[in-house]
């Protein structure tokens, strides 16, 4: 069902969200699971009943994409009483550029915003775009991309964060500018 490692998700929700009161803020551990058109449809009744908590879902990605399945996935997992965030899968090579990406997603959210329960996330994991931008830049313009991001999607009222795997947390981002 495409379920990635939650600690890895976790390890994310330290950058923008020092005092969320889930995750390694404040040692409570939630099952979860992300879903994307890859998955299509998806059973989120069974999913709970298997003893998930929660869904990010992907709503868009680079400027412009919306996921085909977002607004599918979204009204499943809130019917199943899932607690629901995000995530957008960011091409971004510029911090110019994630400010645009964090407004197009909050604009994807607005229908939605009262019962996102989760953070909005920078999705930030090798692509093309990714992979070769990593090459020309440092973690310090990398952390400014995913701060940018984060900054815009608090601004509209949402708590935000990064999603990525617990490999390149550390490779991608300074770290320890991100508390």
């Amino acid at each position: 069902m495409g379920r990635r490692i939650w600690a890895a998700l976790l390890c994310g929700l330290l950058l923008c969200a020092p005092a969320l009161a889930i995750g390694p803020v404040s040692g409570e551990q939630m099952r979860g699971m992300d879903v994307s058109v890859y998955q299509g449809n998806v059973d989120f009744a069974a999913a709970k009943a298997d003893g998930i908590e929660t869904v990010y879902i992907r709503a868009g990605y680079g400027e412009t994409g919306v996921d085909a399945y977002y607004r599918q996935h979204y009204e499943g997992a809130s019917a199943a009483g899932l607690k629901v965030g995000v995530y957008h899968y960011s091409g971004a090579i510029s911090a110019t550029e994630a400010k645009k990406e964090a407004n197009y997603v909050v604009n994807l959210l607005k229908p939605y915003k009262s019962k996102i329960t989760l953070p909005v996330m920078f999705d930030y994991e090798p692509g093309e775009r990714v992979t070769a931008n990593y090459k020309k830049t440092s973690k310090t313009t990398r952390t400014k991309y995913a701060t940018t991001f984060c900054n815009a999607a608090k601004a509209a009222g949402y708590t935000s964060g990064v999603y990525c795997s617990t490999s390149w947390f550390p490779t991608y981002f300074n770290v320890s500018s991100l508390s």
